[in-house]
């Protein structure tokens, strides 16, 4: 037979709850992935940058920081068209020093509004070797 009022009920509640997870993902603003995110010093990174278009989007910036040294990098800021902006971007930082990094990446839909931030750790860890 059918399904107790109970069971439907728990049912509905679970696809509504998926439902918004994949709404919350699809609006993610921006995402970035460092690779690898382990590399012998010194080290040489790669960032891919995934972006939502956004009809208001204006720049975005991508950089890192060193917990280690408290170093503070942004390498490169770029403006953006809005929807007909490019949703991938690439940059390489090389000759990283030893130590723990968190890479970022910020959108701007206005001079001073970020629109979304992502963020992952990396590691340049020490040279094979020791030396």
């Amino acid at each position: 037979g059918s399904l107790g009022y109970p069971v439907r009920k728990l049912l509905i509640l679970l696809f509504c709850l998926s439902a918004l997870q994949v709404k919350g993902m699809a609006e993610d603003v921006v995402s970035v992935r460092v690779d690898p995110a382990f590399q012998y010093a010194p080290g040489n990174v790669r960032y891919v940058t995934r972006i939502t278009p956004h009809k208001d989007n204006i720049y975005y910036c991508v950089g890192w920081v060193s917990e280690d040294a408290h170093v503070y990098e942004r390498a490169s800021c770029q403006q953006l068209n809005g929807i007909y902006s490019p949703r991938t971007f690439y940059i390489e930082f090389k000759s990283l020093g030893l130590g723990n990094y968190e890479a970022f990446a910020e959108v701007y839909r206005a001079p001073n509004r970020l629109a979304g931030r992502a963020r992952q750790a990396f590691r340049i860890l020490p040279p094979l070797g020791g030396q």
